[in-house]
């Protein structure tokens, strides 16, 4: 026992004499890298994409604006590898208006826009053409 004792003393002594520390000792530990890539993957449907959507506050102020005006409108999304384009648009008769196309990642959460608002839903400027679309 007293052996083990004076080999550890005599270890430690070395190490600090030499200039080692714990944390030298731990930094050099093999210590896996993380995923260089995380997959969330939360929206998967149509239906999810449009629920993220219709939930930023200019598009529910679109929404109510239109209905006041008793114009329907339109959220339709299509898949684009892990996003989904997402567009919000009055309904017209003969065609489609568009209030603005969004780009939502696989997590929900919003990549880009084409017209950019703050976070009360006031409009702020349009995209510039390295903003949208975004990739």
């Amino acid at each position: 026992m007293k052996n083990n004792y004076t080999f550890i003393a005599i270890t430690l002594l070395l190490l600090v004499f030499l200039g080692f520390n714990a944390n030298v000792l731990l930094r050099n530990r093999a210590i896996p890298k993380p995923l260089a890539k995380i997959v969330c993957n939360t929206i998967k449907t149509e239906s999810e994409a449009i629920a993220v959507t219709a939930n930023y506050p200019e598009v529910k102020d679109f929404e109510k604006r239109m209905k006041e005006a008793s114009q329907p409108i339109v959220l339709r999304a299509e898949r684009n590898k892990n996003n989904w384009n997402v567009q919000v648009a009055e309904n017209q008769s003969n065609h489609l208006a568009t209030f603005n196309w969004y780009t939502i990642d696989s997590c929900g959460k919003l990549k880009c826009s084409f017209s950019i608002y703050d976070k009360t839903g006031k409009y702020i400027r349009g995209s510039t053409e390295k903003e949208y679309p975004c990739k």
